[in-house]
């Protein structure tokens, strides 16, 4: 888990799965806790499981990503805003 923190400070934006051979539910609790863990998948995985997970998650940055980037736009345009204020 030490590792999973150490990326999700160096990287916040990176979502992290935790794979595991067995389902231990107070680790999968502490790992999203204490380590952001996007998800948990048990060994031996399915391909098809493998390939839904990674979707998902790409689903959730891409989402993550948009609202960002209309945070951003707002920004932008409260900044015009107040510039032209200022030359009033």
């Amino acid at each position: 888990l030490e590792s999973l923190k150490t990326v999700k400070q160096e990287q916040p934006m990176m979502l992290t799965v935790l794979q595991t051979g067995f389902a231990d539910l107070s680790v999968a609790i502490q790992a999203i806790n204490d380590a952001g863990v996007y998800m948990m998948i048990e060994k031996p995985w399915k391909p098809k499981e493998f390939t839904h997970m990674i979707k998902k998650a790409l689903s959730s940055l891409d989402m993550v990503l948009r609202k960002e980037g209309m945070l951003l736009n707002r920004i932008k345009s409260y900044n015009l805003e107040l510039r032209e204020f200022d030359r009033v």
